[in-house]
């Protein structure tokens, strides 16, 4: 459920222009186990690279997934999901460093939103992870809760996140037990992450109508344009199928379009299992 990132510095010129970025949440058996988000960096296409060098410095332990993304100026950011002990119980917390200086030293972690994200979904068999029932037989998709960022081509100091989400929904008991359907969230920041705009919802079918949308991805285009999508259960018959929908928004992320469903055909969750 964790994953790398690797990112592009574009630039033609200036310092490390055309540098590649690494970074991965460093575990192993070696106690506490977990190390944090570390990273590398390679100035030439990837044929060498840099030492591992230390991203994350409060909350390391239990920390999932890095998003990240550069600058037009150079400016690094790196987001990551922890969650406290590791439980499904608790809410994930998402959180957003930077580094001017091209990965030399990293700004402080400020929590993306200003405070932590509503968790999606219910605990699998085992309540080690959550998960969404992917049919009625109680079979399981596995998710994930990482946040995922695009800086503004426009202003590096403008930075957006999407995640998962689901303070817009009741909580429900199915098959699986406890759990809550998941929305599609969004926040801005204008000052280099230290500070949020309030979270708004993405999907814009009905609130509260127990219908998941969850696991965004964004970009950002060179005009300053926004795009987002994820996976939608709101245009298939069957309430297990899932499609992907989109939205964009040309004014830095203050209004966006309507949903726009992608897919012409929707995907069955259950068709390979996940044991």
């Amino acid at each position: 459920r964790s994953r790398s990132s690797l990112v592009v510095d574009k630039r033609l010129t200036g310092p490390n222009a055309g540098s590649v970025y690494l970074f991965w949440v460093y575990t192993n058996s070696v106690s506490p186990g977990w190390h944090g988000i570390h990273g590398r960096l390679s100035r030439d296409g990837g044929a060498t690279w840099s030492p591992d060098f230390v991203v994350s410095g409060e909350h390391i332990w239990a920390t999932l997934g890095t998003s990240a993304d550069i600058g037009t100026d150079g400016v690094v950011y790196v987001a990551w999901e922890y969650t406290e002990q590791a439980l499904w119980s608790n809410q994930p917390q998402l959180y957003l460093v930077r580094s001017t200086d091209y990965g030399a030293t990293w700004s402080p972690e400020h929590l993306i939103s200003g405070a932590p994200a509503q968790y999606i979904g219910g605990p699998d068999w085992k309540y080690r992870e959550r998960v969404l029932t992917a049919a009625a037989d109680c079979s399981v998709l596995r998710i994930d809760e990482h946040p995922r960022i695009a800086v503004s081509p426009l202003n590096s100091d403008h930075v957006y996140a999407v995640w998962n989400d689901s303070r817009w929904e009741s909580a429900i008991t199915d098959c699986l037990g406890p759990g809550k359907h998941s929305d599609v969230a969004f926040s801005r920041s204008t000052d280099g992450g230290q500070t949020w705009s309030p979270v708004i919802r993405l999907n814009d079918d009905a609130i509260g109508n127990g219908v998941d949308q969850w696991q965004p991805a964004i970009n950002t285009s060179a005009d300053g344009t926004i795009g987002v999508t994820w996976y939608d259960r709101r245009y298939a018959p069957d309430p297990y199928f899932y499609d992907v929908a989109y939205t964009q928004s040309t004014d830095g992320g203050v209004t966006w379009t309507p949903n726009q469903r992608i897919t012409d055909v929707s995907s069955n969750p259950d068709s390979l299992p996940d044991y």
